[in-house]
């Protein structure tokens, strides 16, 4: 797993990844727009601390070891909304924390497409480079490892670090 003992995972869900963390003996704090998704992840998982957040109208409070955006970032159609979020998530990042992202990363933007749309790496790059973040590539070496060749996920990983 990665170092520290604080998550914080925006856009938690159901909870999906909190067992994982709380086995592991991390304090889990999950975050998400739909009460229904909480109180099924309060159910799931009664040892993480979950609560209903509109990411779009307030910030996460606290600093933490790893913050998640884990499919959500795709989510947010508007330039300055998902730019917003990744301000806030590096806000919320401890001093050697990491920034955990997941997403497609296509060759070229999609077009948005109701409410989603994929962004390039090179704009991901873009702007965690004017927030002094840096993508940590021996995290994503050690991450994609321990997945193995066979989950199709582990290439939608990306690690972010402080500059």
């Amino acid at each position: 797993m990665l170092e520290g003992r604080t998550v914080l995972d925006l856009g938690c869900g159901y909870g999906r990844i909190a067992g994982e963390f709380l086995a592991s003996g991390y304090e889990y704090h999950g975050l998400d727009v739909s009460p229904d998704a909480i109180a099924a992840a309060q159910i799931r998982h009664p040892g993480a601390d979950f609560s209903v957040q509109d990411l779009n109208a307030s910030e996460p409070k606290g600093v933490y070891d790893i913050v998640c955006a884990l499919y959500i970032l795709v989510h947010f159609v508007k330039d300055a909304d998902w730019a917003r979020l990744l301000e806030m998530s590096s806000r919320a990042l401890g001093a050697n924390g990491v920034l955990v992202i997941a997403d497609v990363f296509p060759e070229a933007r999609s077009q948005p497409v109701q409410h989603v749309v994929s962004r390039t790496l090179v704009e991901y790059s873009t702007l965690a480079t004017s927030l002094g973040l840096a993508w940590d590539e021996e995290v994503r070496c050690r991450f994609t490892e321990a997945c193995g060749p066979v989950d199709p996920y582990a290439r939608h990983f990306r690690f972010l670090r402080r500059v």
